[in-house]
């Protein structure tokens, strides 16, 4: 018998899937409960954390003892012959019914009596609908949109990746401060843009009306780079130039060409009068260069890459204590390590996160990455007003940067809030769709709301994304909708995989 039969037999799956249905109902009754005498909320945290710790023991013992006449006994004492494995299957079979009958009508309250409120209404709202424009005038008036590709490298060497790819970072974060322009993502365009697609279907994919694209080419010490505007319907260069200069002054090239090249889009995309809207990072060109390879090893997301872009960050802030985008990026990358190297210490990691983050504030209290940071810290204290502080100070600091309303509406869902959990993770979508773990919280909120339909195909997307973990939220979205020989196919594949 297969290790995937035995597991069968053994009710393996029918234990687990009862008890995550019993947690999930006993939770929302709780939930509720709590909600009546208001007690605080990390009481329902503390509960969800010790059924979570629960499930291991679930399953271990539906593995190692079986259920008989004569009591409890180890499996490997009753004999075959003997067994009511079966008989108990069919009593969890029922069990599930009742289990799921009571989730759906938890579920059903829930949207009638809606959720805790106890999580204050995000203070970027006003300024988020006086600065974005509503969907009549944007239907009436489209507001010019505009896609950066990575610059090439077309060096001799191939080894300027990073300086084409910090560049094109750098016009983005200028580009989106400009009144008047929409512009693409940058993991949505770069991710496209690494599929080699032609102009016109990468921008009818991304939504844009105009493409960046450039080029960067070194010869020993001497760099040049190209940059073109292009209007995708005409197939026309509405301007392009060519700078030069030299590899020790860096810093000063990238300044230069980012002014100018955000000056003529203000002009062409926005009828704007030229301001420059780039924020000098830094003006040590070393400590820059090394934060240009440090942001491209970090988005390898392996625990070598991200080990060698804390090194990288590190030089960085030694060069130049006071570059907070340095400190934000080895903040985030600490935070990111213990997902990817098993060997790093959770506890240290955590905590120098934390004291990066601390030094990018003292900097710039408006940071966002390191706001985000702080917010996780905060969460994993159990202290989600502060969390939820931290998370809309970095919405305000930057509203057109997914990855806080993403943590944002991780939180609100952890918290019950799924209306609102829901409304953040389409923001997030909205401004970057190509982020996976993006796409599988919204295929986890999916599941929750009952349209297993959509949260089939978010898992999906996710998983083709490159999130491993959304391949559960699939198996959720298979048993709710019914699809349990499917469902337990795809734990097999898992399983083998």
């Amino acid at each position: 018998m297969s290790f995937f039969e035995e597991l069968k037999r053994r009710n393996v799956f029918r234990v687990g899937i009862a008890y995550v249905l019993l947690g999930w109902v006993v939770l929302q009754a709780a939930d509720f409960a709590l909600d009546l005498i208001d007690a605080p909320n990390w009481i329902i945290q503390a509960m969800f954390i010790i059924g979570l710790a629960g499930l291991p023991i679930a399953l271990f013992f539906s593995w190692a003892f079986e259920i008989t006449p004569e009591g409890i006994k180890r499996e490997e004492d009753v004999d075959r012959s003997q067994s009511m494995t079966s008989a108990t299957g069919r009593r969890l079979d029922r069990a599930v019914i009742v289990l799921l009958v009571l989730a759906v009508v938890a579920l059903l309250l829930d949207r009638q009596l809606g959720t805790r409120t106890s999580i204050p209404e995000p203070a970027t709202a006003a300024a988020t609908t006086e600065s974005e424009p509503s969907k009549s005038e944007s239907t009436t008036s489209p507001a010019p949109s505009i896609a950066v590709l990575p610059y090439r490298d077309m060096s001799a060497n191939q080894d300027q990746a990073y300086f084409g790819e910090g560049i094109a970072e750098e016009l983005l974060n200028g580009l989106v401060k400009l009144e008047g322009i929409e512009v693409a993502s940058r993991t949505s365009t770069f991710a496209l843009a690494a599929e080699d697609l032609p102009i016109p279907q990468l921008a009818e994919r991304l939504d844009v009306a105009h493409v960046l694209e450039g080029s960067v080419r070194t010869s020993g010490n001497a760099v040049r780079v190209t940059a073109q505007l292009i209007e995708v319907s005409t197939d026309k260069h509405l301007w392009s130039d060519t700078f030069d200069g030299s590899l020790d002054d860096i810093f000063r090239i990238q300044d230069e060409i980012t002014t100018q090249i955000l000056d003529e889009l203000q002009i062409q995309l926005a009828g704007a009068d030229p301001a420059s809207a780039a924020d000098a990072l830094t003006d040590n060109a070393e400590a820059y260069r090394l934060y240009l390879q440090g942001r491209a090893l970090w988005r390898q997301r392996t625990a070598s890459g991200l080990n060698a872009a804390i090194e990288m960050f590190l030089e960085a802030v030694d060069l130049d204590p006071n570059f907070h985008q340095a400190w934000s990026n080895l903040a985030v990358a600490y935070s990111n390590l213990p997902e990817y190297d098993l060997s790093a210490d959770w506890a240290e990691s955590i905590a120098a996160s934390e004291a990066a983050a601390d030094r990018a504030l003292a900097i710039d209290p408006g940071a966002t990455e390191a706001l985000a940071v702080k917010a996780q810290s905060a969460e994993l204290s159990c202290d989600f007003v502060e969390a939820t502080r931290l998370l809309q100070a970095a919405i305000a600091s930057n509203p057109r940067e997914p990855t806080p309303h993403h943590w944002y509406a991780n939180q609100l869902q952890w918290l019950g809030h799924t209306a609102r959990a829901r409304e953040e993770i389409d923001r997030a979508f909205e401004l970057d769709p190509l982020i996976s773990a993006v796409v599988a919280v919204s295929a986890l909120l999916h599941v929750t709301t009952g349209e297993f339909d959509k949260a089939l195909t978010q898992a999906r997307d996710a998983q083709r994304l490159g999130h491993e973990i959304a391949r559960t939220v699939e198996q959720y979205a298979l048993y709710f909708r019914g699809d349990i020989t499917e469902m337990a196919q795809e734990s097999r594949d898992g399983l083998l995989t």
